[in-house]
């Protein structure tokens, strides 16, 4: 059937009449008659486009027929787990990144040209650390070496108690301007690792919801763009070079960026919350399953970038 109108469209479109000197027509060899004149590819393409469209009617449907349960999102440790998660890692990224170019100026004394080349590497080491962790989460996934919990469990640790361990340090290492440095550009490639912690939890959460999720504990983490700026701002109003009143900004994010990683070994989970899940929602074919998978990654590149777009605009 789809050959049928794949060539009645064609043959209206060019049509074989002399009167029509617009169109340039075409004869085709008798075992041609009655096949489509569009190669394979092009129906592949036109068939998944007509079951992506068919797929997003359906979606928008059970939308409008199910409302956003509020009420259960607000209840579940999961969900509080994640955005707790989030709000401290956004915490000591946002403060590094805000009062960055304070400390390298006011106490290690860079020029202005290596201030601009750390901060470069500080984002770089950021991105690097993000796409690793990602491709690293779904290389445990796919080998089913640990449960899709303890894989976001994982990263999340290493994405929070990281920096953690690196603040720490920073104090310590005084005036020792690259240890320093380096210190501050693994604290962030260490952050990185939420590409395979609480980013992708969202999606594990509740898939069809992670939008809603997502902007719940991303609003709330935003908050943390005028928070933490504040409370470094009343350390070092009254000694803005001194390494006492630093020592009192990277131990503040020091502690939230642990209180997040504990939170979350504790009541942090990766598995679909029963309310995430329709009740009437049929059995899932194996091309279902594959075009889940597809919209799954798009969907964790996709609140990635975002992430990591809207940390970058509170600097």
């Amino acid at each position: 059937m789809d050959l049928v109108v794949c060539q009645r469209t064609f043959t209206r479109i060019a049509p074989k009449t002399k009167q029509n000197k617009k169109f340039k027509t075409y004869s085709y060899p008798p075992e041609m008659h009655g096949l489509c004149p569009f190669s394979p590819i092009i129906l592949l393409h036109i068939q998944r486009q007509i079951i992506l469209c068919v797929d997003s009617l359906r979606i928008h449907e059970n939308y409008r027929a199910n409302p956003i349960p509020w009420g259960k999102i607000l209840r579940s440790r999961a969900v509080w787990a994640v955005t707790v998660a989030k709000f401290a890692g956004t915490w000591g990224f946002t403060c590094l990144l805000t009062k960055l170019p304070a400390y390298l100026a006011d106490v290690l004394h860079f020029p202005i040209q290596k201030n601009g080349l750390i901060n470069a590497s500080v984002y770089t080491a950021e991105i690097l650390a993000m796409f690793m962790s990602g491709c690293s989460s779904d290389y445990l996934r796919k080998k089913n070496w640990l449960s899709n919990t303890n894989i976001r469990k994982l990263f999340e640790t290493f994405a929070l108690l990281g920096p953690a361990v690196c603040m720490v340090l920073v104090p310590i290492m005084g005036c020792n301007h690259w240890p320093v440095v380096v210190l501050i550009v693994m604290s962030m490639f260490f952050y990185g690792m939420v590409g395979g912690g609480d980013i992708p939890a969202f999606v594990d959460i509740a898939p069809e919801l992670a939008g809603t999720i997502f902007g719940l504990a991303n609003g709330l983490a935003g908050t943390t763009g005028f928070l933490s700026p504040l409370i470094a701002g009343i350390f070092l109003d009254s000694d803005h070079g001194g390494m006492h009143q630093w020592s009192k900004v990277f131990y503040t994010s020091c502690g939230i960026y642990a209180a997040g990683a504990v939170f979350f070994l504790l009541f942090g989970s990766a598995e679909p919350e029963p309310w995430a899940v329709s009740e009437d929602e049929p059995p899932a074919s194996p091309g279902d399953l594959s075009r889940k998978a597809s919209v799954r990654s798009d969907i964790e590149i996709s609140l990635s970038i975002h992430a990591s777009g809207s940390a970058t605009t509170w600097r």
